[in-house]
């Protein structure tokens, strides 16, 4: 693979060295970045830091992001062996525990749990607040195991990106709830889809008549539409109990169509 080609597995290292080096990029393999055959010692280097320190500062760079890299790959070679379908997404076993009592905490709060066993976590956040468990779905393994149940993560889906993009969130999210739920987490299925774009494949993974949970606090979402769309996903797959993340005014409104419990926006303070 040509070291311009790898813009998105490498984190932007290609512009990292264009800055700081002068040679033709064009003509550098990626097989160069193994260190013992990529000689640094020959580059030119300009600005007034020392040579043989920008060399092993910028050593260290190109290491700790090929590592970020492999972490981030690693999820393609690890197995979960459990029922699939043609876009091999992985199928969850359904849950069905009552939850009466639990709280609620979002993922970024987590350090703030004081009782785990009566404490659910979800994901209805931001996606770069999240996408550690990507990058290392074993991190929290223990935190889950030791909470009542843990949704799917919600990683978005916008009604501006492309198809093939919902598809690979989709698989993300099925994919981290059957890695998680064979090491022992009790897992929720998160419906998340682009408002007036329901996919064939936003079902696919999420067995019938189990707890499911969503979020409806996106304030430039289409209510009206995103309604129509989550009744369409109830009268598939029929789910036993339903949690949705909702204001008071919204929880108001969307209790007229649905039977549901609420998910509180957490609030955050200062200080």
């Amino acid at each position: 693979m040509r070291a311009d080609m790898v813009n998105d597995f490498n984190f932007g290292i290609n512009l990292d060295i264009e800055r700081n080096l002068n040679f033709d990029f064009e003509d550098f393999e990626f097989e160069d970045f193994e260190f013992g055959s990529f000689d640094f010692e020959n580059l030119e280097f300009g600005g007034r830091e020392n040579k043989e320190s920008k060399i092993e500062r910028l050593k260290k760079r190109i290491q700790d992001r090929l590592e970020l890299r492999g972490k981030a790959l690693d999820n393609l070679f690890k197995m979960v062996v459990c029922e699939q379908n043609e876009w091999g997404i992985p199928r969850l076993k359904p849950f069905t525990d009552g939850l009466d009592g639990i709280e609620w905490n979002d993922f970024n709060n987590k350090k703030q749990i004081k009782n785990r066993a009566k404490t659910a976590i979800h994901f209805y956040i931001e996606d770069y607040q999240f996408e550690v468990v990507w990058r290392n779905p074993d991190k929290y393994i223990s935190l889950f195991k030791d909470c009542a149940a843990v949704v799917t993560p919600d990683f978005s889906n916008y009604t501006d990106m492309p198809k093939a993009q919902h598809l690979w969130n989709h698989y993300r999210r099925q994919w981290l709830g059957a890695y998680w739920q064979k090491r022992g987490i009790n897992i929720i299925p998160s419906l998340s889809w682009a408002v007036g774009h329901l996919y064939d494949f936003c079902f696919m993974g999420i067995p019938k008549n189990t707890t499911l949970a969503t979020s409806f606090t996106n304030s430039r979402m289409d209510k009206e539409t995103a309604i129509l769309d989550l009744s369409c996903l109830i009268d598939v797959l029929k789910p036993c109990k339903l949690f949705i993340k909702a204001s008071d005014s919204e929880t108001a409104v969307l209790k007229e169509f649905f039977e549901f419990e609420q998910i509180k926006p957490h609030k955050y303070t200062k200080g």
